[in-house]
C-alpha cells in the first residue's frame, strides 16, 4: 500500500480511481491532476518511475488546502443545520435519510451505514 497524504491507496489500481479515494478528489479532479504533474492516468503506481510519483504528490499538495477546506466546511453546515433545528438537522442528529428518501422500508439499513461512518 502507498500513502498519499495520510490515505493509503493501492498500487495495483489505475492512478486515475486510485486518486479518487482521497476525499474531496473526484475523478475530473484527478484527471486534472494527473495532467499538471504530466502522468498518463491509465498507467498504475507501479508502472511509473519516483520522479512522476513525487509530481503527483506536489500537485496534491498545491490543491490540498482546497480539498482539507472542503471537509470542514461540509462537518460545518451539518451542524449548522442541526443548531438552526432545520428538518434537514434534526433528520442529521436522529441517524434518518436526509434527502426525502423512503423511511419504511429504509430507515434501518440508513442508521446503520451512518453509525458505520462515526
Amino acid at each position: 500500500m502507498i500513502k498519499i497524504l495520510n490515505y493509503e491507496i493501492n498500487p495495483q489500481k489505475k492512478i486515475l480511481y486510485s486518486l479518487c479515494k482521497i476525499f474531496g478528489i473526484n475523478k475530473t479532479s484527478s484527471l486534472y491532476i494527473c495532467y499538471t504533474a504530466q502522468v498518463n492516468p491509465i498507467l498504475t503506481w507501479n508502472d511509473i518511475e519516483e520522479s512522476k510519483y513525487q509530481f503527483i504528490i506536489n500537485a496534491l499538495e498545491k490543491d490540498i488546502k482546497k480539498y482539507k477546506d472542503f471537509e470542514k466546511s461540509k462537518k460545518n453546515n451539518i451542524l449548522r443545520f442541526i443548531k438552526n433545528g432545520s428538518v434537514k438537522g434534526f433528520r442529521h442528529k436522529n441517524n434518518l435519510p436526509v434527502r426525502g428518501q423512503r423511511t419504511h422500508s429504509n430507515a434501518k439499513t440508513a442508521r446503520n451505514l451512518k453509525k458505520k461512518k462515526k
